[in-house]
């Protein structure tokens, strides 16, 4: 009996290839000990585009563009103001073809997900396999786990809801990035592109930058002491922004005004090299009767960014970072846009609302 794994990508692919003892290299798979492993390099298959349900034309009337059912094509790529097949992905596509055809059963290797199993279900839907197949469900490429792996193999219709989970997603993308961006380009008579992750992305590194641009500095005042006891001196900047001269002056006379002072609290600093500038034990000497050796009034500002500045949008425990050139294009500033494509939802219900109502 011959089996055919196919995995998400080719170096899975050598993985597991190596532990079934498929070493025979041939174009777009190996094999041997009766195993054909394969791969996908990604979507391999995805939605049609407008065009290919009739909807050349960017018409008012014609929205919104609702396909039913949808259709699934080869990759495509932008050639010539028109988009086409990728090559590379045809040629795999056709590898995958004759391995499917020669196996008598398939092992879906593809990655540990919504995307992996979509990624598969919509090649082996494109090809209109009826070939049994089980999963292969691992999030590790050890020897080890793609053993253990291979030995506990799950019927493929187990993960039905997870391909539905992801069909939706799907879907749901294309409807509202295929429709918002239609209707922004008639309603603005120009070429936009709206997508439910890239546009709340997008203005979120814009209005990020334009506060940077527009920033101006604000003057603050803080109170600064220096108190002494038992021979150690301690330096203390209060944490509290006084906004007015009149205000700081205030407090500086009415802290002059003591002859000593308590500390409440103590942090520990570390500086830069990671070394404790102040240990607690010394500090511990301060939480009583403190002499006051001298106080006064430090002016600072709040000074405009001069070179980056520093993005940094945090979801659940995931955190991602942008540095921004001061006076960067608008191109500059989409290509930024794509570094922050996870995790922005919710966001598309409100816009639709808005283009359409």
């Amino acid at each position: 009996m011959t089996t055919c794994i196919i995995a998400e990508k080719p170096s899975v692919a050598r993985d597991i290839a190596r532990i079934v003892g498929a070493n025979n290299k041939q174009d777009g798979y190996l094999e041997g000990s009766g195993y054909l492993v394969t791969w996908a390099m990604g979507h391999l298959i995805a939605l049609a585009m407008p065009e290919a349900y009739g909807f050349s034309a960017y018409k008012a009337e014609d929205l919104p563009i609702r396909p039913n059912p949808f259709q699934l094509v080869v990759r495509q790529v932008r050639k010539d103001k028109e988009y086409v097949s990728d090559p590379s992905a045809l040629k795999q596509l056709k590898v995958i073809r004759s391995c499917f055809d020669k196996a008598d059963r398939i092992i879906v290797a593809t990655d540990a997900g919504r995307e992996g199993e979509l990624i598969f279900r919509y090649i082996y839907q494109y090809l209109d396999c009826k070939k049994p197949y089980d999963r292969l469900w691992i999030s590790s490429l050890t020897d080890k786990a793609i053993r253990e792996g291979l030995s506990n193999l799950k019927p493929g219709n187990c993960y039905d809801n997870l391909y539905h989970s992801a069909k939706a997603r799907s879907e749901a993308d294309w409807l509202v990035g295929i429709n918002a961006s239609r209707a922004l380009s008639i309603a603005r008579r120009g070429g936009y592109s709206l997508g439910r992750v890239q546009t709340p992305t997008l203005a979120m590194v814009c209005r990020r930058y334009i506060e940077n641009r527009d920033f101006s500095s604000v003057p603050y005042w803080k109170l600064s002491v220096l108190t002494e006891k038992e021979g150690l001196s301690l330096k203390a900047v209060g944490c509290k922004d006084y906004e007015s001269e009149a205000s700081a002056q205030t407090a500086l006379a009415a802290l002059r005004s003591q002859s000593r002072l308590t500390v409440e609290s103590v942090a520990r600093r570390v500086d830069e090299h990671g070394r404790i500038k102040v240990t607690q034990s010394v500090l511990t000497s301060f939480y009583t009767d403190t002499r006051i050796v001298s106080c006064y009034l430090r002016r600072t500002c709040l000074h405009k960014p001069t070179g980056k500045t520093m993005f940094s949008p945090f979801y659940g425990h995931e955190s991602a970072h942008l540095k921004l050139k001061k006076g960067c294009s608008s191109n500059q500033l989409a290509r930024a846009a794509s570094l922050f494509t996870h995790k922005v939802y919710d966001f598309f219900p409100r816009s639709i609302s808005t283009l359409y109502g």
